[in-house]
């Protein structure tokens, strides 16, 4: 049954968010509740007749404008959301409010209902808590900046030694004067080529953690290992170490520059283990197509690693080399390469095959571009309801977490959640200390609860920051809505840190 006007500005009074009634066709407001009066300061004969832009600042018109629209074109079925606009205060200030707008059908006609969430002291707390967070970062950016400086120097010694490898050849050929020989020419075109490297070497390492400018491609594993091979001829051959290739033609997806900088570091690092050997010195590169993944090795037969050099392997700045000749980063940075190209990097060491590093590769070849996963924390002691919406979610390309009660959620708080749903069907649940903890925390992700219908329905209407309220059972159009909800979110991302 459909409600009067006068009925309906009644109800709005249990709602503890402020209200607004707008004419759908003029944009005056027809009524507002009391807890509009106490933010603004303005009584219902005061606002009545004025146009709903007057309430906020002039900028707001534009965002006022595209809210109304969606939500006289929606047909009622949700509720249309705007961040980042201010309300005008009865002491004049401008106070930050959320707004969402929803048309609503009455016995003589439509109206549009505006509640607004008054975000002063969240946005205080907020800025407090973006000041240290900001200082933390500033701390730990110095701290990568500091790593990844003494890392350049180790990064950039492979085409720096190309560089002067072939300068001592166009060296020897200056006193033979032979520099139109064909040998000269590629001397310069292998001293142009690794500059550019350098060049770009340099680039990505001062951007190492900005992974937005990793360009991921199908590329041939033979090809990117073979030219590797090519730019470490000259000390293969120096050092007289035999190279023994067992390549399967295998296409990897990955940022090419990265991954000739891991497998540059790999041999580089295989040529230094067994440089000074007595017994014949030999490098094996393999690449190979196993079960479920992709895999590449680098082998020398040279002693095997002690435990404590295994230990330490992957650790920053640990070398074993002597002083000046590296810093220890090339397989730190390696490991962290492979990790963002969704694989892995392992080793095996011990006196019957030497040591060998194996670069891992995902089979599945994924758009590694994209955003990361989507995780949901679902939360409730009936099993039917974490089913259902588990089994919902992962159909829409959710991963799930799943916890019995909010103690046992706590456990799960490491993973980076897109948003948190709770089963609110214990009315316990709302004067619970920990309920109560978690919203004080208001973490960047929305917190959304279902509740039973027995629930006052007002429920559904207090709504704080990053809170929503949705009756039980589950209706098509309100999973519809927090669905929309979360992945608005992630679009949009989150500016609080939990």
């Amino acid at each position: 049954m459909k409600l009067s006007l006068k009925d309906f500005t009644g109800i709005s009074n249990l709602f503890a968010v402020p209200i607004l009634i707008v004419d759908p066709q003029s944009y005056e407001v027809a009524y507002c509740n009391e807890y509009f009066e106490e933010l603004t300061g303005k009584t219902v004969d005061q606002v009545k007749g004025e146009e709903v832009y007057d309430l906020f600042v002039s900028k707001s018109r534009k965002k006022i404008d595209a809210i109304i629209s969606l939500a006289n074109g929606e047909k009622n079925r949700i509720r249309i959301g705007e961040k980042d606009l201010e309300i005008k205060r009865r002491s004049g200030r401008r106070s930050p409010v959320d707004v969402f707008c929803k048309a609503v059908s009455l016995v003589k006609g439509k109206v549009l209902v505006f509640s607004l969430i008054d975000l002063s002291e969240v946005k205080e707390k907020q800025q407090e808590r973006e000041f240290l967070i900001n200082q933390n970062l500033r701390s730990a950016k110095l701290a990568d900046l500091g790593r990844l400086a003494q890392g350049i120097a180790h990064e950039l010694n492979n085409p720096l030694s190309v560089i002067v490898g072939n300068v001592d050849v166009l060296n020897s050929l200056k006193t033979k004067q032979e520099f139109s020989s064909e040998i000269a020419q590629k001397s310069l075109a292998s001293i142009a080529k690794n500059s550019q490297r350098m060049s770009a070497v340099v680039r990505k390492l001062l951007n190492f953690y900005k992974t937005e400018d990793v360009n991921f491609k199908e590329v041939s594993s033979i090809e990117v290992i073979r030219e590797i091979i090519n730019e470490s001829e000259y000390y293969l051959n120096y050092n007289k170490i035999s190279l023994y290739i067992d390549l399967t033609n295998i296409s990897i997806v990955c940022d090419r520059l990265y991954i000739k900088q891991v497998l540059a570091n790999l041999i580089k690092n295989a040529i230094t283990a067994i440089e000074s050997q007595k017994t014949p010195r030999m490098i094996t590169v393999k690449s190979e197509d196993v079960v479920g993944e992709y895999v590449i090795s680098v082998n020398n037969n040279g002693s095997p690693m002690s435990d404590e050099v295994m230990n330490k392997i992957f650790t920053p700045f640990f070398t074993t080399k002597d002083v000046g000749e590296g810093v220890g980063l090339s397989l730190y940075l390696s490991e962290k390469i492979m990790k963002i190209h969704h694989g892995s990097i392992s080793f095996e060491s011990n006196f019957k095959s030497g040591t060998t590093f194996f670069l891992h590769f995902p089979k599945s070849s994924p758009n590694l571009s994209v955003e990361p996963e989507a995780k949901v924390l679902i939360v409730s002691t009936e099993t039917s309801f974490r089913t259902f919406l588990a089994n919902k979610l992962e159909n829409d390309n959710f991963k799930i977490v799943v916890a019995q009660t909010l103690s046992d959620s706590k456990n799960y708080f490491h993973h980076p959640f897109s948003a948190m749903v709770i089963d609110a069907s214990d009315p316990g649940l709302f004067k619970s200390s920990m309920f109560a903890d978690l919203i004080e925390l208001s973490p960047a992700f929305p917190i959304i609860l279902f509740y039973p219908p027995e629930f006052d329905l007002k429920l559904k209407f207090l709504k704080m920051n990053n809170l929503y309220f949705y009756p039980k059972p589950i209706r098509k159009t309100d999973y519809e809505d927090m669905v929309h909800l979360i992945k608005e979110r992630r679009v949009r991302g989150n500016k609080k840190v939990s």
